[in-house]
């Protein structure tokens, strides 16, 4: 029954766009004669369009509806709308023309008539759909009480108005931003899809109690923890609610939902970016036999991509899930052409295999990645724990002291408790 109801409703919203646009489309001909004979038009020329004008909307509205113009959302437009509705009007006028140029009928249309045709078309309906998005976001809420809560805005530089414009979109998520939180005070005083920036994140309680808001919503990674930790006391201390909205990049990664949450530990544990010391890194790894266990993990395996960067002399991946090194695997040997990448399926707690793997490949740099990471799993199982951590960790400290490995870096993880 929904599924009937919702069939009915596309089809009538369809019928209700192909009326609205044959009524532009009928207007922006008529403009056009109008216009090309300064509103007097001979009376050959008003047969002419009556005559030309079945046609001409028909060819019209079907390339319209071919290149999908039609069936684009009203109330979402965009630059790239605009831009089809620009290049659709330039091949009908173009289609037009060559339809008037065969000797089949009497309808010659003049030239500048169906210039002026394109022209009106793309103002008449870009402009009307333009005008429609903006009375939906920008004059509707100021002629009429906004019943959505106001919210400022912390992090702009990360896709805040492209979020800012799918918070406004969406009518289950109760915000509207009033404006834009910023640390780069060039920003300050200037607006982002009509938003305004009103200052930067540390003033951000004073700010929402000045502008009576109660909500702050932080884009996920534009604040450190320390930060964040400071923002989230200062929000409880003045009952503010502070939340969180998922980064504009999920969209790209399919990962994307738009669900603003409350801050989670995660979110205030998360640490100042590290400056690299390039020189340094890449002196320790170019030329030189790199090691990485643990190879096919999250961490691991963005270890071995930064590797490959420093061109080493070979990289040995060393990993037990069979599955995770063999994707590591084929991912680095198509990016890797002159370095050698060795997959090896083996376990650091095996002394055995991995005396064997030393052996064969005489690793000169080691990056130890390999460790159980998940505590509240590894609480329930600590002699596992014990044995890959620490035991592990021991066997293959003692086998690179006896292979003699030049360096061994022992990575550690946001979760090591």
């Amino acid at each position: 029954m929904n599924h009937s109801i919702w069939q009915r409703l596309r089809w009538r919203r369809l019928y209700l766009s192909l009326a609205v646009y044959l009524g532009i489309l009928f207007l922006a001909f008529l403009l056009a004669f109008q216009l090309r004979f300064d509103f007097a038009v001979p009376e050959r020329m008003r047969a002419l369009f009556w005559r030309s004008l079945p046609w001409v909307l028909a060819l019209k509205l079907t390339m319209f509806s071919f290149f999908g113009v039609i069936r684009g959302w009203w109330r979402h437009v965009s630059f790239a709308d605009l831009a089809a509705l620009l290049w659709v009007s330039l091949l009908s006028m173009v289609a037009i023309d060559v339809v008037v140029h065969f000797p089949i009928h009497d309808t010659r249309i003049p030239f500048s008539v169906i210039l002026l045709d394109c022209g009106a078309t793309i103002l008449l309906l870009g402009g009307f759909r333009s005008a429609w998005r903006m009375t939906r976001e920008h004059i509707r809420p100021r002629l009429w009480v906004d019943p959505r809560r106001g919210a400022l805005m912390i992090g702009a530089d990360r896709g805040g108005e492209a979020l800012s414009r799918q918070i406004h979109a969406n009518p289950k998520l109760d915000y509207r931003i009033v404006g834009f939180l910023d640390g780069n005070h060039v920003h300050h005083g200037s607006r982002l899809g009509g938003i305004p920036f009103l200052g930067s994140p540390q003033d951000a309680v004073r700010i929402a109690q000045r502008r009576r808001v109660r909500d702050i919503l932080v884009i996920a990674h534009s604040l450190a923890g320390r930060q964040l930790r400071e923002l989230a006391s200062e929000c409880r201390r003045s009952r503010i609610r502070l939340k969180m909205v998922p980064p504009v990049e999920e969209l790209l990664d399919g990962s994307y939902s738009l669900q603003i949450r409350d801050v989670n530990i995660n979110d205030l544990l998360r640490r100042e970016p590290v400056q690299l010391d390039r020189e340094a890194i890449d002196g320790m790894i170019r030329g030189h036999r790199v090691l990485v266990t643990g190879a096919g993990g999250s961490i691991g395996s963005e270890i071995c991509r930064q590797i490959l960067r420093c061109h080493p002399q070979s990289l040995i991946l060393v990993e037990r899930a069979e599955n995770s090194l063999y994707q590591i695997g084929r991912e680095l040997a198509e990016t890797a052409a002159d370095v050698p990448v060795v997959p090896c399926i083996a376990d650091v707690g095996d002394e055995l295999r991995m005396h064997t793997v030393f052996r064969q490949h005489r690793p000169q740099v080691i990056f130890h990645a390999a460790a159980h990471k998940h505590v509240p799993l590894m609480e329930h199982n600590p002699g596992e724990a014990l044995k890959n951590n620490v035991l592990g960790t021991q066997r293959l400290a003692d086998l690179s002291d006896f292979y003699g490995v030049e360096r061994f870096v022992m990575i550690s993880t946001d979760k090591a408790v």
